[in-house]
């Protein structure tokens, strides 16, 4: 039923809001956004429609920008935006600094706080030794980056590799969040219909990792990747929680949770929404 919605059934429901809200409206991907959102703001200033994915918020966004509806803002995920640029965003639409919203959060001192609640120091410091590291986010890229890198040649190439569903057990060690190269392709070969064979495969692969620096892994990795990463280092390799506890659907609301204003106001997405808001007179998002 979700996926039926359309830009136009987000356009109307805009619409219809505007009959009795004179506020802003803030179009967003999903529910995990309304639920990010809605604690930096009052009621009565802005209203939150889940468009049921970037497309419907860039379309929506559009649809009501070509009948001079006022007081518009749509917020989306980068996802590969900021390596592969679009040609045109409407300055009615803020993106995310890096791949997505989980990036963000965990980018900032969010993460250290639930590692801190939820995770074990002495198996983080044992980890960080192990791999000379100094940030246990160093770690967790290195286990997504491969995945990332998948997903942009996916993208990239049109070749609709299935994600949905990903086992992480078939291609990551527990004990050291190290991803098996060749157990994740043919994972990702086994479930999509694809010509290529695993070595056309790797020859892509190794050409594609090779072109981008560590500063890229934030906008390569995607957060689903990192937090079910992380979800199995806090059962073992980062601490001891029990399987329901450490969760990704659990460790994606805590950290949300964890993430506070002042984490929201060393973003670009808080600049962009704030220079928006001077260009929108009287709209306004944020009341932190």
């Amino acid at each position: 039923m979700l996926n039926s919605v359309t830009a136009h059934d987000i356009s109307a429901e805009a619409k219809m809001v505007r009959t009795t809200f004179t506020g802003t409206i803030l179009i967003v991907e999903g529910d995990d956004d309304v639920l990010f959102f809605e604690k930096y703001s009052t009621s009565n200033q802005f209203w939150l429609i889940p468009a049921r994915g970037k497309k419907n918020v860039i379309d929506s966004i559009d649809l009501l920008e070509n009948e001079n509806f006022n007081g518009l803002l749509g917020i989306v995920d980068a996802d590969f935006w900021n390596i592969l640029p679009p040609k045109n965003i409407s300055p009615n639409i803020c993106v995310t600094d890096y791949h997505d919203m989980e990036i963000i959060i965990i980018e900032s001192g969010a993460l250290d706080r639930v590692l801190a609640e939820y995770g074990s120091q002495i198996k983080i410091n044992a980890l960080l030794k192990y791999f000379n590291a100094s940030d246990i986010r160093q770690i967790l890229y290195n286990a997504a980056y491969p995945i990332g890198i998948l997903r942009f040649i996916s993208l990239k190439n049109g070749l609709k590799f299935k994600f949905t569903g990903i086992k992480y057990h078939k291609f990551l060690d527990r004990k050291y969040l190290l991803v098996d190269i060749d157990c994740l392709l043919s994972t990702i070969l086994s479930g999509t219909k694809c010509e290529l064979s695993r070595g056309e495969l790797l020859a892509i692969f190794t050409q594609e990792i090779s072109e981008y620096d560590e500063a890229a892994k934030c906008q390569l990795c995607c957060g689903d990747d990192l937090i079910a990463i992380l979800s199995i280092g806090l059962r073992k390799t980062l601490g001891t929680l029990l399987a329901h506890i450490a969760s990704p659907g659990n460790l994606r609301s805590v950290l949300r949770l964890a993430y506070d204003s002042n984490d929201l106001k060393n973003t670009e997405l808080y600049k962009c929404v704030e220079q928006w808001e001077a260009y929108n007179p009287p709209f306004k998002v944020f009341s932190i």
